[in-house]
């Protein structure tokens, strides 16, 4: 499914990826799973990634029909939000046509997982697995910047 975000939702979700990367600063807050700050491996500088992760959980919550259940993440102090959508949904968001949705191991296995590809404002929702689905030997791979469970496209689940 393809969405493409409004000018409106295009504000809600640039504004919550910039009071992500506020508040990961004003916290003293790392990049996870060894993400550095782009340019020289190829991926986005971390302003740009938080906007474009925002609105890219924004998309799927539009795709669900669950705008009102999107999770918008930020965090003046403590932890951060387990999921992106609740009850138990995650969003993966990459630039790149034939990637793959990414699930690391400390992920909750009854939590669902959704891939969507694209950049601002148009998202293909490309699907959705189980973290527990994916989180097979044969989807492991060691060659990332974090291993991690890859999980092919063609896989996910359309319904």
């Amino acid at each position: 499914m393809i969405i493409t975000l409004t000018a409106d939702q295009l504000k809600m979700g640039a504004e919550t990826g910039i009071g992500r990367r506020i508040s990961a600063l004003k916290n003293n807050r790392s990049s996870y799973h060894g993400y550095k700050s782009g340019k020289k491996d190829g991926s986005l500088p971390p302003w740009e990634l938080d906007v474009q992760s925002s609105c890219a959980e924004l998309a799927v919550a539009i795709a669900l029909d669950k705008v009102d259940d999107w999770v918008r993440g930020v965090v003046e102090s403590g932890p951060l939000p387990d999921v992106d959508i609740l009850p138990n949904i995650q969003v993966r968001y990459t630039e790149r046509p034939d990637g793959r949705l990414i699930i690391y191991k400390d992920a909750n296995p009854k939590h669902i997982y959704f891939l969507a590809i694209g950049e601002t404002p148009t998202f293909e929702v490309k699907g959705y697995v189980y973290a527990k689905d994916a989180m097979e030997k044969e989807y492991w791979w060691e060659g990332a910047r974090s291993p991690a469970y890859f999980f092919p496209q063609h896989l996910l689940s359309r319904s």
